[in-house]
């Protein structure tokens, strides 16, 4: 999420297999806007659909973006603490296994973020 979300970039990443994993990314600025509103029919279809297999990574690569996506995250909460005015009272609390289910149900409820690729590495229990 965090790459198609252009908080992680790759394109300065010295492994071109990395980069070459998410070069079809979708338009970041469609995926800012708000949610869309799905219809009954879509909730429906979305339940029987399996999200497809995005790109296989070695286990080097998958190490550099999931290090990648814990220092992202962790500088998304230090920058949340730091939100000044009072409506930013709610996320100065962030805390980083709140941004990650943020995250997490972002991926599974958004039929757009459904849609994109998420990368996996054969033979691993984590994820």
């Amino acid at each position: 999420m965090l790459v198609h979300l252009g908080i992680i970039e790759l394109s300065h990443s010295t492994s071109s297999s990395l980069v070459e994993a998410f070069k079809s990314s979708k338009n970041i600025n469609s995926l800012l806007d708000p949610a869309p509103t799905p219809s009954l029919d879509e909730i429906q279809a979305r339940k029987r659909n399996i999200p497809r297999e995005g790109p296989v990574l070695t286990e080097q690569d998958a190490y550099i973006l999931r290090a990648s996506a814990i220092d992202a995250c962790d500088f998304i909460v230090q920058e949340a603490r730091n939100a000044t005015g009072q409506e930013w009272d709610w996320l100065r609390n962030l805390t980083l296994p709140e941004l990650d289910a943020w995250l997490w149900a972002g991926a599974k409820d958004r039929p757009d973020y459904r849609e994109l690729e998420r990368f996996s590495l054969r033979n691993t229990l984590y994820f």
